[in-house]
């Protein structure tokens, strides 16, 4: 009798190992998006193991597929996954991260100001980035009227439908992954004086409105999400390369803030509810337990048949 338990014991701690081996052993994890996730630095180049796509892939013992280019906008994020390149890996995802929406809104201040000084857009985006005074003059009275504008308008709508077509592209290959997107920060939130009223406040009140949109739409969309906002607005830190002495208006994270950001997408991602089917888990629980119970039987039958 006490092998016959001993030999259940076995088969039941198998069947466990089993199963939480094949829940954690392989799974992979893909980042979509912009040069957040892409992981760019102020020195031009990007961070690696600083970068929040390689801390939130540690942090689960995730296999990382990072699909993220530096300047994406949703519609190129679309072309990407329309190129299928990424298919097999989306398939077999646990997990997706997306970070897009910041720059199709900045293509509306680029080409405001463009408009306004007989320019293009990608020549004010490259005025504007580098602290061109006269260019961020301008970019302060644009900013003003940015929030009401029809472009803006414009940009909010194709941005959240374009969004619907991404999450939907990737529950398509795989229903059962999980998809987190981003609340965006304010990047220069920190900043004081004249250059919050022209810039960290009318840049603060286009991201609001956009996070609203991110967040009245998640049930639609299909994805959770990372509230990065909040995060970066109670940090005592700068957490992004932008300061207005000396003047840098760069608006990427820097490596403390890209530890913010993991942290974000972990708090969403455990607090994520199971999937309320996932038939390949299901099948694979089954056969693992069918094992088990015909080594269950096997060891029965072969202490009886020790006894006769």
């Amino acid at each position: 009798m006490r092998k016959l338990i001993a030999l259940t014991v076995c088969a039941l701690m198998l069947t466990a190992a089993f199963s939480c081996t094949a829940s954690a052993a392989g799974e992979t994890y893909v980042a979509l998006g912009d040069s957040i996730s892409a992981g760019y630095n102020l020195s031009g180049g990007h961070f690696d193991e600083e970068c929040f796509v390689s801390i939130f892939a540690r942090k689960n013992g995730f296999r990382k597929v990072n699909a993220a280019v530096d300047g994406m906008k949703a519609d190129d994020v679309l072309d990407l996954l329309n190129s299928h390149r990424y298919d097999a890996d989306l398939s077999a995802a646990k997990a997706v991260t997306i970070t897009c929406g910041g720059n199709d809104l900045m293509a509306v201040l680029y080409g405001k100001l463009g408009e306004r000084r007989g320019k293009s857009a990608e020549e004010m985006k490259y005025a504007f980035m580098n602290g061109n005074i006269s260019g961020l003059k301008d970019a302060a009275d644009v900013l003003a009227t940015v929030k009401d504008s029809a472009e803006f308008k414009n940009a909010l709508d194709t941005f959240i439908s374009q969004l619907n077509e991404i999450t939907a592209y990737i529950h398509r290959l795989n229903p059962s992954a999980v998809i987190i997107t981003e609340t965006q920060y304010n990047p220069y939130g920190k900043f004081t004086g004249l250059y919050k009223s022209k810039v960290g406040d009318p840049v603060g009140e286009c991201v609001r409105e956009l996070n609203k949109r991110i967040v009245s739409n998640a049930q639609t969309g299909g994805y959770l999400v990372a509230d990065v906002y909040t995060a970066f607005e109670k940090s005592s830190e700068n957490l992004c390369n932008a300061s207005q002495s000396p003047i840098v208006i760069d608006f990427h994270p820097n490596a403390a803030g890209h530890a913010v950001i993991a942290d974000c997408f972990m708090q969403a991602y455990t607090g994520e509810k199971a999937p309320s089917f996932n038939s390949d888990r299901i099948i694979q629980i089954v056969i693992i337990a069918a094992v088990a119970a015909v080594a269950v039987f096997a060891a029965v039958g072969f202490i009886k048949s020790r006894k006769k």
